[in-house]
């Protein structure tokens, strides 16, 4: 019983591999200024939050006493919530609205500076 072995001549044909790409550079190493600075900005961040919190709280009960009804709180709570997360939205994206390469700051209540 001779028997037949079938061999595989040809070669491959599939495309070279594309070298990879070099990897990315590392990151600089965080100084010490640079960690103080992010400190310092999030310690600002939430001091203005608990700001905001302690006049909201403090001018709650006389808000709800102005629509007449302990009803009303959660009208004035959903408003507040809303304004606060608009504003967030808007005062983040304000420089992407400007055609001039200065960013635009919030001025005060609704109004916009360049």
């Amino acid at each position: 019983m001779g028997g037949i072995t079938l061999t595989q001549d040809e070669t491959d044909l599939a495309p070279p591999r594309a070298p990879e790409p070099p990897p990315p550079p590392a990151a600089a190493p965080l100084t010490p200024r640079r960690v103080r600075l992010v400190f310092l900005g999030l310690m600002l961040a939430l001091l203005l939050a608990a700001l905001d919190q302690m006049i909201v709280a403090t001018a709650l009960p006389r808000i709800v006493g102005e629509l007449h009804g302990l009803d009303k709180m959660s009208w004035a709570v959903t408003a507040y919530l809303l304004t606060t997360s608009t504003a967030a939205r808007v005062s983040s994206s304000s420089p992407s609205w400007s055609s001039s390469s200065a960013p635009r700051w919030p001025a005060g209540p609704g109004t916009w500076t360049s």
